[in-house]
């Protein structure tokens, strides 16, 4: 069935999504767990699906059990509507085993016929699968694995050559290719059997290699940690196959916590499908509230605590008696570390980690605190080091320069990088991406670097080393928020555009910066979906994208303060654009949608303020186009950003 047919049929809401699904998947398993699909984004693929007694249901309701034909249908169904380019079918051989036969004649004759049965069942069912794949799906790629455990190199050798073919029908998009790669948090694996043989472990986020002495006393920690809890029950591998189930799958996960100097290293055991506890739950249980608009966000209100929750991770603000309060409410039932807790006492912390970045806190002369916070710059480490560069290489003042037309159509004639370069550049620049969300001044630099992730040339690996350079100039960035008084937290938000800044798409870029008084809260720089026709339309939309974060920020102070916080006031460096704001409807701008005339009755019912501020110090410009680096340090400043020497974090490699 076509596109247009399924919509013309179902007729309902349901239509675009039913349409938006098809293709949505490139592998499918059959009688199989999740071996191929697990690896799909690291090759740069769409999603896969696996259809095992193990695997769940789309919809989460039961597990996969394909002696049943309910689900057989349902699984020629999926192949019919995702039509995915790869299908294994890996049915269960230990009935056809020779080991089994020989053994036949000592069981109930009964019995063995069963097995028999089902086992023919099952490879009916696996034929049927493929039959329908090839039918349904042109030029499909199918296959049978009788391996009980894929070995990695076939897994990889099955999703290379996958990935060559689909390159090669160009079926894989720009989208794709530009989420391939590894993210910031993913590494290169390194085999267990090869870790423990020769006694080599690395850090599961930068890839780096950790002292073997300490990952296994954290590792042991962990295991003592887990029999404490009683997570677990040792019993022999029959009990588990005999109800029909498989060991859980493990895997661990050591991180340094600390720095290359200070190695702090956490180890986790973790496991696929095992419930960590309710952790939102409980705290509701104890007077909790959790913010509508992010769930990660709550607040106590009778103990005066507010924070946030990022996994298993928590950082609260309140004073010392309720943190204490609310560190035993946690280990109640869960075990509970505290790590750190900041002030100004003298047996307060001065410093510590949070999602690795590092948060001081510090006393002026007249007692006022103030808060320096950190990014993670391993990542910043790892770039500088693929380059090779050290203490003594040459830096440069900004992160990039602009391009004359000439220069660029020179660029692109310049020739592709080949597989395993391509392969780095989109790592690095995933990394770099990463730290852009602490460090404005990478914003706009990260944004062009990762527009030429599809298909990266030399030039572009020559703007990558550039960065780097920059990096060895200013490798560390750190963000100061000061005490404020009470009156002088208002939400206020700058926007800012740069219009056609796209030299090939001639999209407009956003920038937005959102301040709660004197602290910076957001910098954010897109690239606007729409392409405007003027200066003052790319200004509209871009102050339409900024209202919407400073929304989200001033109802989120609300849900803190537990009262009114003032209405947003949105500075704009164009009259033209705040006109276009103070009227209603769209004049001789027809073209404009009329979704976006919201922020017009916005300001109209003085839910929001707009007012002109110079383009000089309209800090929203820092992540909208190349500048200077006088001009880029100004806009730092007054957005609290302070260059850090290079022992202010995490001690360089070098």
């Amino acid at each position: 069935m076509e596109a247009e047919e399924i919509l013309a049929e179902a007729g309902s809401k349901e239509a675009a999504s039913i349409v938006a699904s098809l293709g949505a998947l490139d592998v499918l398993e059959v009688f199989s767990p999740q071996r191929v699909t697990k690896e799909l984004k690291r090759f740069g693929m769409r999603d896969g699906a696996a259809v095992d007694l193990e695997e769940m249901k789309p919809d989460g309701s039961e597990r996969w059990n394909l002696d049943r034909p309910e689900d057989q249908k349902e699984v020629l169904e999926m192949i019919q509507v995702e039509e995915p380019w790869l299908l294994t079918s890996s049915p269960p051989c230990t009935t056809f085993s020779p080991l089994r036969n020989v053994s036949n004649g000592k069981r109930d004759p009964g019995v063995v016929q069963e097995e028999e049965e089902l086992g023919k069942a099952r490879m009916r069912t696996a034929m049927k699968a493929c039959v329908r794949m090839s039918y349904k799906v042109e030029k499909c790629i199918g296959m049978f694995i009788w391996w009980e455990v894929y070995p990695k190199e076939l897994v990889e050798a099955i999703l290379r050559g996958l990935r060559k073919e689909l390159r090669e029908r160009g079926e894989i998009s720009a989208v794709e290719e530009q989420l391939s790669g590894p993210t910031p948090d993913e590494y290169v694996e390194q085999e267990e059997l090869y870790k423990e043989e020769f006694g080599q472990f690395v850090d599961d986020v930068t890839g780096t290699e950790l002292p073997a002495h300490l990952v296994k006393a954290a590792r042991k920690e962990e295991l003592g940690w887990l029999h404490k809890e009683g997570v677990y029950v040792k019993v022999p591998r029959r009990i588990c196959e005999g109800k029909g189930m498989k060991p859980l799958q493990l895997k661990w996960l050591d991180i340094n916590k600390g720095d290359a100097t200070q190695v702090k290293v956490r180890s986790r055991l973790v496991a696929k499908e095992v419930f960590q506890g309710d952790y939102i739950g409980w705290l509701k249980e104890h007077g909790a509230e959790f913010c509508a608009l992010c769930p990660a966000i709550f607040k106590i209100a009778e103990r005066r605590l507010i924070g946030l929750v990022h996994g298993d991770d928590f950082m609260v603000k309140g004073n010392g008696a309720n943190l204490q309060w609310l560190d035993g409410v946690l280990n109640t039932r869960y075990t509970a570390r505290l790590e750190a807790m900041l002030g100004r006492g003298a047996e307060d912390d001065k410093e510590m980690f949070f999602l690795n970045r590092k948060i001081r806190f510090k006393l002026d002369d007249a007692a006022r605190w103030k808060l320096e916070l950190e990014a993670d710059a391993r990542h910043a480490e790892i770039v500088m080091r693929y380059f090779g560069f050290n203490e003594k290489t040459k830096g440069v003042d900004i992160p990039e320069e602009k391009m004359r037309d000439a220069e660029r159509v020179a660029e692109e004639r310049l020739p592709e990088l080949d597989a395993e370069q391509a392969v780095d550049y989109r790592s690095m620049v995933m990394r770099l991406a990463y730290l852009s969300q602490d460090r404005p001044d990478l914003g706009h630099a990260v944004k062009v670097l990762s527009s030429a992730m599809r298909s990266p040339k030399q030039g572009d690996m020559q703007r990558l080393k550039r960065v780097a350079r920059y990096l060895v100039k200013v490798p560390y960035l750190k963000k100061i928020f000061k005490q404020q008084p009470m009156r002088e937290m208002e939400v206020r938000a700058w926007s800012d555009s740069d219009w056609a800044g796209d030299p090939l798409t001639r999209k407009s870029v956003t920038g937005a910066v959102i301040k709660n008084g004197g602290h910076t809260l957001m910098v954010r720089g897109v690239t606007q979906k729409i392409v405007a026709l003027s200066s003052c339309e790319s200004e509209y939309y871009g102050m339409c994208r900024t209202a919407t974060l400073a929304e989200f920020v001033r109802n989120v102070m609300a849900f803190y303060m537990g009262e009114k916080v003032p209405v947003v006031k949105m500075l704009v460096d164009s009259s033209a654009a705040k006109a276009m704001t103070e009227r209603r409807g769209v004049g001789k701008t027809r073209h404009v949608q009329a979704r976006y005339l919201w922020l017009q009755d916005r300001v109209a019912e003085k839910a929001l303020r707009v007012e002109k501020t110079p383009g000089a110090v309209n800090d929203a410009d820092v992540v909208t186009k190349v500048l200077s680096g006088g001009v880029m340090r100004g806009h730092l400043t007054r957005m609290g950003f302070e260059a850090s020497d290079n022992k202010g974090h995490k001690a360089l490699f070098f």
